[in-house]
Parts: C-alpha cells; sequence; structure tokens
C-alpha cells in the first residue's frame, strides 16, 4: 500500500506544481503522467433528478450542457496504464471518454480505480463492473482507509 501513498503525493505535487504555460505544454505528453479532467459536478450529476431551478431548466432546454459527476482520469502514457479517480454513475461515459483523449482506446478496462470516499456518486460506477453489464468479474479497485466507516455512517439508511 506503500505505492498509493507514494503515487498519491505524485499528484498531489504535479497539480500543485506552478508556473507552467500551456501554450509550451505538448498535449498529450510522449511520456510520464497527465491528468484528465472527466467530470465537474456532484454527486448526482448535473442537473440533478426533479430540480426545476433555472440552472437545470437550462439544460432541459438545451442551452447549456449538463455535467457528469467529478472524476479525474490519470493516463500513464510511458506503460499505456489508464486510471480512474472515482467511479461515478457515469462510468461508461467517463470510461470512454478517457480512452478516447488519452489516445487509447484499444484499452478495454481500466488499469485501477481509486475511491476516495464511499458516498454513492464516488462508487456507484462500479455496478457496471459486473458480469450483467461489462462481462467482468474482476476489478482493481483501491479504496482509502476510511472506507468501511464512511459506509457505515453513509450508507442509505444509516443513521
Amino acid at each position: 500500500m506503500a505505492w498509493i501513498r507514494i503515487f498519491g503525493i505524485s499528484l498531489l505535487f504535479c497539480a500543485c506544481s506552478g508556473g507552467v504555460d500551456s501554450r509550451k505544454v505538448e498535449y498529450p505528453p510522449a511520456t510520464g503522467f497527465y491528468l484528465v479532467v472527466l467530470g465537474v459536478a456532484q454527486d448526482g450529476a448535473y442537473p440533478h433528478a426533479g430540480c426545476r431551478r433555472p440552472c437545470c431548466q437550462s439544460v432541459y432546454r438545451g442551452k447549456t450542457a449538463p455535467k457528469t459527476p467529478a472524476c479525474l482520469g490519470i493516463v500513464d502514457r510511458t506503460n499505456r496504464k489508464l486510471y480512474l479517480l472515482e467511479a461515478t454513475p457515469s462510468f461508461p461515459e467517463q470510461w470512454r471518454q478517457l480512452q478516447n483523449r488519452s489516445g487509447f482506446s484499444d484499452q478495454r478496462v481500466p488499469d485501477g480505480i481509486f475511491l476516495t470516499h464511499a458516498h454513492i456518486g464516488h462508487y456507484t460506477g462500479l455496478m457496471f463492473w459486473g458480469v450483467k453489464c461489462w462481462g467482468r468479474r474482476t476489478c482493481r479497485c483501491m479504496p482509502c482507509r476510511v472506507w468501511p466507516l464512511t459506509c457505515a455512517t453513509t450508507a442509505p439508511g444509516a443513521s
């Protein structure tokens, strides 16, 4: 599990390093790691079910684009590996987007999924890994250490 900490610290370092002029950066880079933003909305995506506010009505009328739940794709160009940070309810769409944006559209499954916590918008995409959907029996899933506690306190029906 030490490699997960090292990987996380590396990601934090990469995300926080400033002073990069995006006009001078090759995208996608030929080697190394980079992140792909695959979603920015809250757990239930946007618009939320049953929402009647003007912001949601704008989406229903086609004036604003809907948004998928927060999710990052991690691309390792050197080793041709793809990871997801969260498994949202929009998993099929976000996985396809990561495949296309990384240039690894031939890769059938992610090399791993990191789960930060057990709110429904962060893990329900795992349902797509089942035999009935994807025909998979295994998934390389790396939950954080507080997962059992979070599940017990945030699961539907938990007090």
